[in-house]
């Protein structure tokens, strides 16, 4: 999940997958680049880690699939 507006700066949607695969090599190679996790919740907490998001918590808020 997340607020990004990265339309702003794509042309369209097909530029997401490389933008995907640059934030995936920067991550391995830069860690620094990955910010703190504010939270982790289940497909089924979903709501709950949106209402996370909207309170601005420092960090992202990864849904994971149930497991």
């Amino acid at each position: 999940m997340t607020k990004y507006n990265g339309m702003r700066w794509v042309a369209g949607l097909h530029e997401f997958a490389d933008l995907i695969s640059n934030v995936l090599r920067l991550a391995t190679t830069r860690p620094a680049v990955i910010s703190d996790i504010a939270g982790r919740f289940s497909l089924d907490e979903a709501v709950d880690a949106c209402r996370l998001l909207e309170s601005h918590a420092p960090g992202k808020v990864l849904v994971l699939p149930n497991g």
